[in-house]
């Protein structure tokens, strides 16, 4: 049993190992002159856009960005590009991006509302709930919501869709389903999809992913 269970241990820091060696190697490769258009092509892959309405008023106005491991790895060639980091801050970076991959289901939200009261996702009394849902019909609550300064020109300049009216926020939901076992998503997962719901109505955004 021990042995199974040392077995079994091995596998997944090798397996980890040799994950975490590759994004090295994949961002080393492509942080070579091209991380800005690069990341905009990822950046408008793996972003969503929804409204919520009452009626014909609009109360509430959302885009997200899955920031999975393909959009982590664009997301690092295009901040070494931008600030010349040294090798030493590189690979602190790729390291704890690769780290936050491997953690959690991470989104970047822009949410604006034309009752500031109604931006509210960080409030335990929020109108609002977050769920992250997939294809095998779990179902996961965010673990946390932190809410980022609509003033940062590094994060309008990163995420172009916030603007001065907008609230964000990173929100991240756990990698694995409630059992511990499952990760979310696996390679039977066709799309992911973030429920925004509440008593002024509901949105969904939609991921559709390929064969993980």
């Amino acid at each position: 049993m021990i042995a199974a269970l040392w077995h079994g241990l091995s596998g997944r820091l090798v397996c980890s190992l040799l994950l975490f060696t590759l994004f090295v190697f994949m961002t080393g490769c492509a942080s070579v002159g091209n991380g800005a258009s690069r990341y905009a092509d990822l950046l408008d892959n793996w972003t969503r856009s929804d409204k919520i309405y009452d009626g014909i008023d609009v109360r509430l106005s959302i885009s997200a960005t899955y920031r999975n491991r393909e959009f982590r790895y664009a997301y690092v060639d295009r901040y070494i590009e931008a600030y010349r980091l040294e090798e030493g801050s590189r690979e602190a970076m790729r390291a704890r991006e690769f780290e936050e991959s491997e953690l959690y289901n991470e989104f970047f939200l822009s949410v604006s509302t034309p009752d500031k009261n109604l931006n509210d996702f960080i409030s335990k009394s929020s109108i609002w709930k977050l769920y992250l849902a997939d294809a095998s019909g779990s179902m996961l609550s965010p673990v946390s919501i932190k809410r980022v300064s609509n003033s940062s020109v590094l994060t309008s300049t990163l995420f172009p869709y916030m603007d001065a009216w907008s609230v964000g926020y990173i929100v991240r939901f756990p990698k694995y389903s409630a059992s511990g076992t499952e990760p979310i998503p696996n390679e039977k997962s066709a799309f992911l999809k973030l429920m925004i719901v509440g008593m002024l109505g509901n949105g969904e955004l939609f991921w559709e992913l390929e064969e993980q």
